[in-house]
């Protein structure tokens, strides 16, 4: 731009002459171009300054968000001047995703990717996509989508008869629709696999496979030198379902096997119809590197069979969903009967958090999340009937709580959302089973309210905690008249409800809440000094420490606060 030229540049052939007019006018040429040069940046957009780095994220997002695989939209992003073209042009993993696109632009598209792998998007097995295979000795990722009958013979033709081989393979996602697909089981090895059983992809690492299966597990198992995530989602009643010890085969070829996500895979049916019981398995299979496992099955004792020879490591991350609706058993129960094996990991567990949540779809469910060292490690959902008025619910959470202490050993801490129970569904006299079964390990009890700005919600909050606390006193005290005639004993009457308990919290509440509840929790901690029990039970409210017995109700700040975590909703395999 001629009238942004460098003064110090136009003023160069007068060097030769001297005077202050000479540097006068330099000051105002300069001037001049610095005011021209500020009201012309004024009108450029901010967005015209981006770093590079910047830019280039926004291309990626916008490459990721695009509705099908043939989408150019983010090109056309790029491409608002010449520098957005040159930024994106240098960034070879912006060109790395192939689809069956014209020959020209595909061509375009793997040159400017320059050595980075290449992503494929394959869907059916139209004709176009065989383009793709060109490129097969670069590609690191395929995902292929296949709803039209007979597409999957097709595709394993194609596949294994590439001009070269899937030598940079390391992440293979397939897709059946159910609806229209003809799962072909028996061709499923032959492109995961060479005719003498070598493996056609030596770096493999992720294996997603959603309503195809291999006719054996075992041929998985060729991968087991590097598979990391194993993936497997069966939406189709039709598979013909493969022996569950060749799968337990499959699993312990998978030394470095850390995420292992199964749905309704097709050993979901493992036990005859009205069959729970089943023979513990005398294997073990430990899975020593696994970090996730995700189960969603209907059945609890299918599930409990299927983990029953399972091993695994104290810091793995547990996902489980129980999709039979129409059975009271206790969350815990996809647990096999024989604990020794998962010993190690359940007895770490020290807290665990029992609520009903309803997630975005309306489907209700009975929720456990256990935690170690305040940290979640296992979420188990137990979906039940969409009925708030349904007696299942509240069955459910009264035989989960019974379990607690069979299957976490080391439970210490119990927290209960009150808005989940329907707390009179649950009779006093099962309260006393619960809480006799929690009497020897629970120190610390929280009740969570249901944190609304609704007066009926924290009317029901309160008469909640009110039955809870007269529940709680009436039975710190109620073996007293059994020793009337008897020297006092320093040991905790044999009819003591949580006679251990150091802290009791309540959070989640309104305000008003503590003042309505003051007189109820000073009998609670008087019963509590009457019955001589061992140790001192601490309150608080909102994670400050409550001094109940001082008129003003003031707080302190506790030592360790409590914990107290948002309920996670399911997540989808």
């Amino acid at each position: 731009m001629s009238l942004v030229l460098d003064s110090h540049t136009v003023f160069a052939s007068l060097d030769h002459r001297t005077g202050p007019w000479l540097e006068e006018e330099e000051a105002r040429a300069i001037a001049h171009v610095y005011r021209i040069r500020s009201r012309f940046n004024a009108v450029v957009p901010s967005i015209a300054r981006l770093p590079p780095e910047v830019l280039l994220e926004i291309f990626s997002w916008v490459h990721l968000a695009e509705d099908s695989h043939m989408d150019t939209r983010w090109i056309a992003v790029s491409q608002v001047c010449q520098r957005w073209r040159n930024i994106a042009v240098s960034k070879p993993s912006l060109w790395s995703r192939l689809a069956p696109w014209s020959g020209e632009f595909l061509s375009l598209c793997a040159a400017r990717s320059g050595n980075h792998p290449l992503t494929f998007q394959w869907e059916n097995d139209d004709a176009k996509y065989k383009m793709l295979l060109a490129y097969s000795s670069r590609c690191s990722s395929i995902n292929v989508t296949l709803g039209e009958p007979g597409v999957m013979e097709q595709f394993t033709s194609d596949f294994c008869n590439a001009a070269q081989p899937w030598s940079q393979l390391e992440s293979m996602t397939i897709e059946l629709d159910e609806e229209k697909s003809e799962i072909d089981s028996p061709s499923f090895p032959k492109f995961l696999c060479t005719p003498d059983m070598l493996p056609s992809f030596p770096r493999l690492q992720f294996l997603s496979l959603t309503n195809v299966f291999p006719s054996l597990w075992t041929t998985i198992s060729v991968h087991g030198k590097s598979l990391r995530t194993l993936r497997l989602f069966n939406g189709s009643v039709n598979v013909e379902r493969a022996p569950l010890t060749s799968f337990w085969d499959m699993l312990s070829s998978l030394p470095m096997l850390e995420e292992l996500f199964m749905a309704y895979v097709p050993t979901a049916y493992l036990l005859p119809e009205g069959v729970t019981a089943y023979t513990e398995p005398e294997r073990t299979v430990n899975l020593s590197r696994l970090r996730i496992l995700r189960v969603d099955m209907p059945c609890s004792s299918d599930m409990a069979y299927l983990l029953s020879p399972l091993q695994f490591p104290d810091t793995a991350v547990l996902h489980i969903e129980r999709w039979d609706r129409e059975t009271e058993d206790s969350v815990l129960a996809v647990f096999p009967r024989d604990l020794l094996r998962l010993s190690s990991y359940l007895n770490s567990i020290e807290t665990v958090q029992l609520a009903r949540t309803t997630d975005e779809l309306g489907i209700d469910s009975v929720a456990l999340v256990a935690y170690r060292s305040n940290v979640p490690c296992s979420r188990i959902f137990a979906h039940c009937p969409s009925d708030s008025d349904s007696a299942m619910i509240p069955m459910v959470l009264r035989n989960s709580l019974l379990q607690l202490t069979h299957v976490f050993q080391a439970l210490t801490a119990l927290e209960l959302c009150l808005h989940s129970f329907n707390v009179r569904g649950i009779t006093s006299s099962e309260w006393v089973e619960i809480f006799r079964t929690l009497s020897s390990c629970l120190k610390m009890l929280t009740f969570i309210g249901s944190d609304l700005n609704d007066q009926a919600r924290t009317a029901r909050d309160i008469e909640d905690l009110r039955f809870f606390l007269r529940f709680f006193t009436e039975h710190a005290t109620s073996g007293l008249l059994e020793v009337s005639g008897m020297e006092d004993s320093s040991e905790p009457l044999r009819d003591t409800i949580l006679p251990h308990l150091v802290r009791l919290d309540l959070v989640n509440l309104e305000q008003s809440v503590q003042a309505t509840l003051r007189e109820d929790v000073l009998k609670y901690l008087s019963s509590r000094k009457a019955a001589s029990l061992p140790s001192t039970c601490e309150m608080y409210f909102e994670s400050e420490r409550w001094d109940v017995e001082s008129e003003s109700g003031t707080h302190a700040t506790p030592s360790t606060p409590p914990l107290i975590s948002e309920f996670p909703d399911p997540v989808s395999v």
